[in-house]
């Protein structure tokens, strides 16, 4: 196995859910249940991702659409492809990761709230609120972490952190887009199986959903495609000259012009895709780390604590779609890695880190002198969620 020493800055961080003041009597968010998505003054604490840590009943509200942050520079169409004027009315489970995981899913009219409930045990689920028609207006995804996990030290969607589960991928994402889409069933493939598969997710009556490519709708590469079809891949096979998915482009969809956290950011609140500056620029580094290339493909990232080391955090090499065929290429051959980054880069490409067994292909470098490498933004890769300050 190969091996690197090296100095990281490490951000130990405890995540805060979203929480309003309910005088309706729920008890707030976080382990109690509760309302975990309020509106009004507490946008900013509102998001995407809604991190659970047990079976108790949450509630979400449902008109609020991520942390209501247009992004800068949106293109009108865009905007108003949003719907942000319709009001919600039902709510469905788009997917769930375990057949039952969702044990409970209601909409209140009357508050306009999405309740729910899980199993508790680490799982990650999809869903949406609806118009009185049945046109879906916008998707959280409900993720357990696992007891005692912190968020900015595993994959956004991750459920396991052993080396040898699948879980530890996490979920991938189109850059700009909040809608997951699964990992691979496996976690090491051998050019020779042929076939690289992707995990299976269950609508609520136990069924495999099928997430489909560009085309199948009739509208694509739209904001409100995404959105309304949260399962449905946007290539760039129906544009030409560029590499991204959607037909106008925003530089902004994650924050990464404006600074700000969006509407669109796919991370828990208090959390937000990491920058290409968090690279560049760490703002410590106080400790010696130790990193090893692991049997699974990843980097198993570990720290000095008195005479043993510890494992940190794991970096897995868990693959990535294909922006012009929307299938999933797996870590082969190589078991590459890539992480997204907010930044944008030009002719419909972003930043991002792409690594395998020789380093962090990020930097000219590994580990130390940081330089960003242009993806494009069809692409679906892994994010890797850092603190919001």
């Amino acid at each position: 196995m190969k091996k690197i020493f090296f100095f990281l800055a490490a951000a130990i961080v405890v995540f805060a859910g979203c929480k309003k003041d309910d005088s309706s009597g729920s008890n707030g968010g976080g382990n109690g249940g509760g309302l975990v998505n309020g509106g009004g003054d507490n946008n900013d604490k509102c998001a995407n991702c809604i991190v659970v840590t047990d079976s108790k009943t949450y509630s979400i509200d449902a008109t609020v659409r991520g942390n209501g942050v247009l992004p800068e520079g949106l293109d009108e169409s865009e905007k108003n492809g949003l719907n942000l004027d319709l009001i919600p009315d039902d709510v469905k489970l788009i997917w769930q990761e375990e057949a039952g995981w969702i044990t409970s899913l209601s909409f209140n009219k009357e508050k306009k709230q999405i309740e729910f409930a899980t199993k508790g045990t680490p799982g990650n689920a999809l869903v949406a609120s609806m118009t009185e028609y049945g046109l879906i207006l916008w998707s959280w995804h409900i993720w357990n972490p696992g007891e005692g996990v912190e968020i900015d030290k595993v994959n956004l969607g991750s459920t396991s952190k052993e080396f040898g589960n699948p879980g530890v991928f996490g979920l991938h994402y189109q850059w700009g887009r909040k809608e997951p889409f699964p990992s691979g069933s496996k976690i090491k493939y051998i050019v020779a199986d042929g076939n690289v598969t992707v995990r299976s997710y269950y609508d609520d009556k136990g069924n495999a959903v099928d997430f489909t490519r560009s085309g199948a709708t009739g509208l694509h590469n739209t904001l409100q495609t995404c959105i309304v079809y949260p399962t449905e891949y946007q290539t760039n096979k129906w544009l030409s000259g560029t590499v991204d998915y959607l037909k106008t482009g925003c530089d902004d969809l994650w924050g990464g012009e404006s600074k700000k956290k969006t509407l669109l950011d796919p991370c828990p609140a208090g959390y937000r895709v990491s920058r290409a500056s968090d690279f560049m620029n760490p703002k410590e580094l106080k400790q010696t780390y130790y990193a090893e290339w692991t049997e699974f493909g990843g980097w198993n990232v570990q720290q000095r604590v008195g005479e043993d080391w510890e494992t940190l955090l794991y970096i897995p090499a868990a693959g990535s779609y294909d922006g012009e065929t929307g299938i999933y290429r797996g870590g082969t051959p190589g078991y590459k890695g890539y992480y997204w980054l907010s930044d944008k880069e030009s002719d419909g490409r972003a930043k991002s880190v792409v690594f395998d067994d020789n380093g962090i292909q990020y930097s000219q470098d590994p580990w130390y002198d940081f330089l960003s490498t242009a993806s494009p933004r069809s692409d679906a890769f892994t994010v890797r969620c850092l603190k919001d300050e």
